[in-house]
């Protein structure tokens, strides 16, 4: 006799309370969500129940492009090879795709119009998936980064379980279900040099789409299949505590304001919501409940989205390539899976109109017809059944009111991310800066903390090198690069401090880091003192002290002043341990840079970027870069190995946006205290001949700039003496519009106004 899920789960937590007692991850809710699946749940019950299978049939009788759609993924079904051993399938599926998703595709055109060749093809591929999956681990082989595949095939096991024999149950369910055990020793995974090899952990505090992801699906399978029912019902409660673990997670790290579990865009926009999707649809359709806005925060990550993306010349949406970027061309791939299913679940939400914003600028939402031929692409999250859960609304039916954009402050600082978005304007020749400083997720971070990126018609001071390590390549070769270049300190805009005899951490092993780049040594720690923004200019101060070895910095603080719409005043207050510890001063460029006395430029695209320096006083001015020496670093250049290049050849890249050339200020004699003062104006070069006039000034033991902008309006500004904090004027035809002090704290925001 089947006992419900709720008795049974209340027989067993005698035994398990101990396990509760001590499993600090478990989350205080789980119980009252446990208890809101219904008692006695019958098969199917993994992402879907029969009463969501019959809506999808209903919805194809009365929706064209829909059923079309699913014609389309039943004739690719219908060619299957008969043959199915991995042999054959090898030569027609990409490897991780060849037996999960195959066996989900037959079970769900079964479970949709039924018919025996479905059902049976379905049977036998879930069971090549489960005995690849244990041969693979058995020969310790990775299977894929993700385990979204794996995650089908459980679903075909569950669809297609009451028309299996007990045999079949039980058989293939041990096999499947001892994959999943397996899967979670991490701690082996990582030893054995599967996770080298692409195999994910990835858990709830990251990207949750590696083999921790399983539990709770797997706890759904095997609930009450007579293998092994202590274990599923044991990962059902883990697997839940983990999704509200991150679910919480992520709603806290978007505050008010929005944001990802991490920094980077395309991870955060890519494959890391779509373990949120599998879990909202599969809880809808067992419980009834839309858990989604119960942690409405993950609701505002178009928010971030709109200030962390920005349209090209090409009018193509662009990121600012920070973090966990590849740096090809910094485009933001939207992910057409989120945008049309978003509505699915937070409707109603502020930030819902957006969703439509960013729907609107997408060729591939021109026609349905393309949206709903998602369903038989043969990529990995990219289910058959997701174009039934599509609820977007449509390009013809769109009504962006554009005016509510102008309601938007011209910069927004996001404090759990760690990242201050500005802008002039949003068109194609407008001015974007994002300023890093404050994050508080280490996910896809590297150690830029203080850093800063701007664009003007092209990537100016741009975030250099590329993140080489993709997790399902042999990239070991690769690892040299990104260890000792672009995901160090050197490779970004800001200061260096020269400790002889550093050593930084390595991944994945500590033999690949060897150079003493000089930068910091975490990638978290750094604090946003002050923020402010107004239609005149945005002033941020970040302190990233705490990033760098205490051994060589008590200081370093910088104050980053970006004056409407083209202009940026930059102040560093540096303080080493010791005179014999040298600061660097660092910007780079895609393009060498030409010198013309105290002034420099270089271009990118149709923009280019003036630099003027004004302290310190004497300061010496090195120029790096160039063929050979693009990632130079400690005496050696660190360029990509053959892997990454070869590949790239292959796909025909071209002027990638690495950062071919640095420009390096530093102090004339050793002096443990240090002041960099620059300033920076960037245009379309085609306009932006030479740079507007700037000169130096001291006050009352300031710092400071004054110059005139091309519309004739005077800035001045001083920088105080601490790092924290000045004074500022504005004048406009003789007479003054703004002086005051420049904020020595954070102002308090409102999204979508100002």
């Amino acid at each position: 006799m089947k006992l419900p899920l709720r008795s049974k789960t209340f027989l067993l937590w005698g035994v398990l309370g101990l396990m509760v007692a001590h499993a600090e991850s478990f989350h205080p809710l789980m119980e009252k969500y446990l208890t809101q699946i219904p008692n006695g749940i019958g098969r199917p019950r993994v992402l879907f129940t029969d009463a969501v299978f019959k809506q999808m049939q209903e919805d194809m009788l009365h929706n064209l492009e829909l059923k079309k759609g699913f014609e389309r993924l039943k004739g690719k079904v219908d060619a299957y090879p008969e043959d199915i051993s991995e042999e054959a399938w090898s030569k027609v599926f990409y490897t991780r795709d060849k037996f999960g998703p195959t066996a989900l595709r037959c079970a769900f055109v079964w479970k949709l119009v039924g018919g025996e060749q479905y059902r049976d093809k379905g049977i036998k591929l879930v069971a090549a998936a489960a005995k690849w999956y244990n041969d693979c681990y058995a020969a310790e082989t990775a299977i894929d980064w993700t385990a979204f595949t794996r995650i089908d095939a459980l679903c075909a096991y569950d669809w297609l379980y009451e028309a299996m024999t007990e045999d079949e149950r039980k058989n293939i369910g041990t096999a499947l279900f001892n994959h999943v055990k397996a899967a979670q020793d991490t701690t082996w995974i990582i030893k054995s040099g599967m996770q080298h090899k692409g195999e994910g952990t990835s858990n709830w505090k990251a990207s949750f789409y590696g083999t921790p992801l399983l539990k709770f699906y797997a706890g759904l399978a095997f609930l009450n299949a007579g293998i092994d029912d202590a274990c599923a019902e044991n990962y059902l409660k883990s697997g839940l505590s983990d999704y509200l673990n991150m679910l919480s997670y992520r709603a806290e790290m978007a505050g008010e304001d929005g944001g990802g579990n991490n920094s980077s865009p395309g991870y955060a926009f890519g494959d890391a919501p779509v373990c949120e999707w599998y879990f909202y649809h599969c809880w809808r359709s067992l419980t009834g409940k839309n858990i989604a806005m119960d942690f409405p925060g993950n609701g505002m990550l178009p928010h971030w989205l709109f200030y962390a993306s920005f349209p090209a010349m090409d009018g193509k949406l662009l990121e600012h390539g920070t973090g966990g970027a590849w740096h090809i061309d910094n485009q933001l791939k939207m992910n057409l899976r989120y945008l049309a299913q978003y509505r699915a679940f937070f409707d109603n939400h502020p930030a819902a109109w957006l969703v439509d914003y960013f729907i609107s600028l997408q060729d591939d939402f021109k026609s349905d017809e393309y949206i709903y031929f998602s369903g038989s692409w043969s990529f990995a999250g990219y289910q058959p059944w997701m174009p039934f859960m599509y609820k977007y609304t449509r390009r013809a039916d769109l009504k962006i009111d554009m005016a509510r954009f102008e309601q938007f402050p011209k910069a927004y600082f996001f404090p759990k991310l760690g990242q201050t978005y500005m802008f002039s304007g949003r068109g194609k020749e407008d001015t974007y800066a994002l300023f890093t400083c404050g994050a508080q997720s280490a996910a896809h971070k590297q150690n830029d903390e203080n850093h800063f990126v701007i664009y003007k018609g092209g990537f100016l001071a741009l975030d250099s090198g590329t993140r080489t390590a993709s997790g399902w390549k042999d990239w070991l070769d690769d690892c040299w690069h990104d260890n000792n270049y672009s995901a160090t300190s050197i490779a970004h805009n800001v200061v260096l401090i020269r400790m002889e005899g550093e050593t930084f951490n390595g991944w994945p092993e500590q033999r690949f880091a060897v150079a003493n780049h000089g930068g910091m040594r975490k990638s978290t720690g750094g604090v946003v003192k002050a923020f402010e923004t107004n239609d005149l200019f945005t002033y941020v101060c970040g302190d990233s002290t705490a990033c760098y070895h205490p051994g060589k910095c008590k200081k370093m603080v910088r104050q980053f002043l970006f004056v409407q719409p083209d202009y940026f005043v930059i102040c560093d207050s540096v303080e080493s341990v010791s005179s014999d510890q040298p600061q660097t001063w660092l910007l780079h460029s895609q393009n060498e840079p030409v010198e013309e006395g105290d002034l420099f430029h270089f271009d990118e695209l149709a923009g280019r970027l003036y630099c003027k320096t004004f302290l310190p006083k004497g300061y010496k001015r090195t120029k790096v870069g160039g063929p050979g020496k693009e990632f130079w670093v400690d005496g050696k250049n660190y360029p990509l190995g053959n892997t990454r290049l070869e590949e790239y050849k292959k796909r025909n890249v071209t002027n990638p946006l690495w950062g071919n050339w640095r420009m390096e200020l530093a102090s004339g004699e050793p002096s443990q205290k240090v002041r960099f003062l620059n300033m920076l104006q960037v245009g379309m070069k085609e306009q932006l001949q030479s740079m507007v006039q700037a000169e130096y000034l001291q006050e009352n033991d300031m710092d400071g700039v004054r110059f005139n902008a091309i519309d004739g309006t005077e800035y001045t500004v001083f920088f105080s003496e601490d790092g924290l904090g000045g004074r500022i004027r504005v004048k406009r035809n003789n007479a003054t519009i703004l002086e005051r002090d420049l904020t020595t704290t954070v102002q308090k925001q409102t999204p979508f106004q100002k």
